[in-house]
């Protein structure tokens, strides 16, 4: 079975990771997004929650897959957070706790979509730069957003 998502959004359940390795889910979700579907698979009661996949975030930030957003909004209910999930964070060597933008309680599309976008902004911040550098990580941070 490959390991492959569905694009461009991916809406968490048990059914939707079972075919991902861990080293998949990293890849493909990030740090943050890998720990949700390990605690889905654990049977953990999870609130719903949405991640837009690595290779597919830049697309949303500049504006692509609407309809998919708007879908993933109308599970979450009122309010929604939208959190970097970088594939070297939350891990072993670092945490990048605080590098990364993130936005509480977007309202609706437009906040959303302004909120991937402006975390997506946050990966190449000088700062987020030499974070990298001081933890012995190389080369442009690529993540996945969760919301």
């Amino acid at each position: 079975m490959p390991d492959a998502l569905p694009p461009p959004l991916v809406l968490l359940g048990p059914d939707d990771v079972a075919t991902l390795d861990d080293d998949a889910l990293r890849v493909r979700l990030g740090g943050k997004g890998r720990g949700l579907v390990q605690l889905v698979r654990a049977g953990l009661p999870v609130p719903p929650f949405a991640v837009i996949p690595a290779d597919a975030v830049g697309a949303v930030a500049a504006g692509a897959h609407d309809d998919a957003l708007r879908a993933a909004l109308r599970q979450r209910g009122p309010l929604v957070a939208v959190r970097s999930s970088a594939v070297d964070e939350d891990g072993a060597v670092a945490s990048f706790a605080g590098q990364h933008h993130t936005t509480l309680g977007a309202r609706d599309l437009d906040e959303v979509k302004a909120a991937v976008a402006a975390c997506v902004r946050s990966f190449a911040h000088e700062g987020v730069a030499a974070y990298r550098a001081a933890h012995g990580l190389v080369g442009y941070a690529r993540s996945a957003v969760v919301q």
